[in-house]
């Protein structure tokens, strides 16, 4: 009995240290999980990718082309469902939602600083941010327009219409 109640202390003691243990692992865990799931997100995402262009038997030029786009496009933006987000909430958590993204994002920009708070809210979640990789030709001059597109970050020519590799104006943010 007295060499049991010796070792009694040292049996605590390991059994609280292999409890501490195992407690911050999973904490640690929990964090790496965290940080992960957008990656996780974006690989889902570029597999579903990959099936549908094999599906629809897209050619390995142009599948290529498009994983790149989409892992560009990825990388700089968020892979969450925003508009199930915004959907899923009140009216007036939506609203304060939206305002304070819309000061990151559209509320840069003088025109929507000037507007009304109400058309903000209805403007914002239709919004979507578009990234381009250097180069990319966003519109053609005769081309019909489907999209408005506003400068946050960046630089963006305009080819001349003669050439059409000279920029005939270049626009850049102050940012």
């Amino acid at each position: 009995m007295a060499q049991v109640l010796t070792y009694l202390p040292t049996y605590l003691l390991t059994y609280l240290l292999t409890d501490l243990l195992r407690y911050i692992v999973g904490k640690i865990s929990s964090l790496v999980a965290q940080l992960d799931r957008q990656a996780a997100m974006v690989h889902d995402k570029l597999d579903m990718l990959k099936e549908y262009l094999q599906w629809r038997g897209t050619g390995k030029d142009l599948t290529l082309r498009i994983r790149r786009y989409y892992e560009f496009y990825y990388k700089r933006q968020a892979v969450y469902d925003e508009h199930g987000i915004l959907g899923g909430l009140s009216p007036n958590l939506k609203r304060e939602l939206v305002l304070s993204n819309c000061k990151q994002t559209l509320g840069r920009i003088p025109l929507f600083s000037r507007l009304s708070i109400d058309f903000l809210a209805e403007v914002f979640p239709k919004a979507k941010p578009q990234s381009f990789v250097r180069a990319e030709t966003i519109f053609f001059r005769g081309a019909v327009a489907n999209d408005l597109h506003f400068l946050l970050s960046g630089e963006v020519d305009m080819l001349s219409h003669i050439d059409g590799v000279r920029p005939a104006r270049r626009v850049r943010t102050e940012s």
